[in-house]
Parts: structure tokens; sequence; C-alpha cells
């Protein structure tokens, strides 16, 4: 039988190269965990939601959630990010059949109204 909940699945980088830069990533983590906790907020009320993935090289967000009921996929430095190969990696390693993607600075302007 097919899994008729919802998978979500977050991607949130840092990076560090200027000043500018890390306010920006700063704001996006603020953003994520904003959006991380709207998600969890609406999964226990509301049950359409299985399985939250946060996919980062944050280790502000990695230790943010750590212990608490999400997938935690950190992102390995070493390697050269691609979108589409990533996407596919982790629909693949966690079995998403029905996905909503996400962008970490993306839902700080929605309400949980607005993500039901």
């Amino acid at each position: 039988m097919k899994n008729s909940k919802l998978d979500i699945l977050i991607m949130a980088g840092k990076k560090n190269k200027s000043e500018p830069v890390k306010m920006v990533s700063r704001a996006i983590e603020l953003s994520t965990k904003d959006t991380i906790e709207k998600f969890l907020e609406i999964r226990e009320k509301e049950k359409f939601i299985n399985k939250i993935v946060l996919s980062t090289n944050s280790e502000v967000l990695i230790n943010e959630f750590k212990g608490k009921s999400i997938i935690i996929e950190p992102d390995k430095p070493q390697k050269k990010f691609h979108f589409g190969k990533k996407l596919k990696e982790l629909i693949n390693k966690y079995k998403i059949e029905k996905l909503f993607y996400m962008g970490g600075g993306s839902g700080v302007l929605l309400k949980i109204e607005d993500l039901k």
C-alpha cells in the first residue's frame, strides 16, 4: 500500500564568504527554524505529514533540531552541491513518494494556514 502522507523536504545552505553573506545565511537559518517549527505543529495536529527532512550544512540548524522528530541530512562540506542530484539522492534514500519541497529561506512569510 502506498503512503498517503506527505513528506516535507527542506534544504538550507550556509555560506561564510563575507559579512553580508554571513548575515543572509543567518536569516536563512532563522527562517528555516521557523518553517520547521510550523511543519512540526501541523504534523502534530493534522496528521497528514509523514517525514520532515532537513538537508543542510548549517551546524546551527543541525544542533537546533538534533533529537527532535525530524530527519537531519548533513551536507558533506567537501562535496560540490548540485540541487538536482541532491534532491534525487534524498528522494531515493528516504523513499519519498509524495514530496513537498521548500528552500529554507522561503517559508518565513507563510503562515501555518498557508502551509496546510
